[in-house]
């Protein structure tokens, strides 16, 4: 009976210990908004968080605040816009300082390299990431950031003229969105790693949407048959600027992004990818394709043979 009485406590005493650990964990748990909402004249906290609640979940937490802080009369009116991610410190903190903050938008589109986003982004991008090493895990991969940004279009205060933000954003969206979700998950054979390199191949190679996970799975054949990638992608990588058509001589340019030399993958990502191309890779079609080719129509014809693909090529000239 004792027993059964201390195991009936120690039940009692979990539970509270994980709500308890819930609830704290909503204080400084950040979740993204996407919307604008007006605080007139005479309305007060209580309004804004009936406001605010479709979008934000943690509002007991957010009145909790306010309660110990005492501040919640000097609550601005006004138009307030939510774009990114907010916890309950980042709420408070916009609605005493109040006004319609401006905003601008700056984008990060997918297979853009570094040297890319290098022109229109106004910040050292390898500083920013240097001060995160230690935070995110995933920035010790590589030597280099290339392929490490989530792509996204990302707001920021008009005012600030610096992309400092634009980059840790983009590092917080990767980590939250890339890497914890896969970073224990296998793409066929390949870990996270390699995966995200393959992800970057993809990017570049891949015209629609439907036949991104199609082409990772020619490059994994390729890979499981000990065969060599051949991704025009990476010998355009090696050039300032894409090349309308490469040569042969192109092709033998010496370097280990060039996946006609060398056989695997190259050593890190060749820009940088959408979430959507990483989960094709993680979600590859098991099919017994080795080649592609682009078509007039701006989609790949696939071929399980050398000689059915060079019959298709020739077609197409």
């Amino acid at each position: 009976m004792i027993l059964k009485f201390r195991y009936i406590i120690l039940i009692l005493l979990l539970i509270i210990l994980s709500v308890s650990y819930m609830f704290l964990r909503g204080f400084t748990q950040k979740i993204n908004i996407n919307t604008e909402i007006n605080l007139n004249n005479g309305e007060t906290l209580n309004t804004f968080i009936h406001k605010i609640s479709p979008f934000f979940k943690n509002t007991l937490q957010l009145k909790i605040l306010f309660k110990i802080t005492g501040d919640s009369n000097l609550i601005k009116r006004g138009d307030y816009i939510f774009r990114g991610e907010y916890d309950v410190f980042d709420i408070r903190k916009k609605l005493l300082r109040g006004g319609k903050l401006e905003l601008r938008k700056v984008s990060l589109i997918p297979g853009e390299r570094l040297r890319d986003i290098k022109d229109h982004i106004n910040a050292d991008i390898e500083e920013v990431s240097g001060k995160n090493i230690y935070k995110y895990e995933f920035l010790k991969l590589f030597n280099n950031i290339q392929g490490l940004l989530a792509t996204d279009t990302f707001y920021v205060n008009a005012e600030d003229k610096s992309d400092e933000k634009v980059i840790e954003l983009a590092l917080e969206k990767f980590n939250k969105d890339y890497y914890l979700p896969y970073k224990d998950k296998k793409a066929g054979m390949l870990d996270f790693k390699k995966a995200i390199i393959l992800a970057s191949i993809v990017e570049k190679e891949a015209k629609t949407k439907e036949e991104k996970a199609m082409i990772a799975g020619v490059f994994i054949n390729r890979l499981r048959k000990g065969m060599k990638l051949e991704s025009c992608a990476t010998v355009q990588y090696l050039f300032d600027k894409p090349k309308k058509r490469l040569w042969y001589k192109d092709l033998e340019v010496v370097s280990p992004y060039n996946t006609y030399l060398n056989a695997g993958l190259p050593p890190t990502p060749i820009c940088f990818f959408s979430i959507d191309t990483l989960r094709s890779v993680y979600n590859f079609k098991e099919h017994q394709y080795l080649y592609f080719v682009l078509e007039g129509n701006g989609r790949h014809h696939f071929s399980k043979t050398l000689a059915e693909h060079n019959r298709v090529k020739e077609s197409l000239k």
